[in-house]
């Protein structure tokens, strides 16, 4: 599924940066997640469009990233930190 800004600029969800507020909710989604914390910015998630537009919209802005759905996930806590 395609998005676009307002002036027609295509973005990919995939080159988008995932805060860590993302990695710790309940809505990220990790397959085969390895215990190699590197591998933590490339996994693949369920992806879903509010999390999404949630990223577009912070993509360029300075303040902390505020997400509105956001609902704390505590087992991955160890994963990232």
């Amino acid at each position: 599924m395609p998005f676009f800004l307002d002036d027609g600029t295509e973005i990919n969800p995939a080159e988008l940066e995932i805060p860590k507020k993302c990695l710790k909710c309940k809505k990220f989604n990790p397959v085969n997640i390895a215990e190699d914390e590197s591998v933590l910015p490339n996994i693949e998630w369920e992806e879903n469009v509010f999390c999404i537009l949630t990223r577009i919209e912070y993509m360029d802005k300075k303040e902390e990233f505020f997400c509105r759905d956001y609902i704390y996930n505590p087992d991955w806590e160890s994963k990232i930190n």
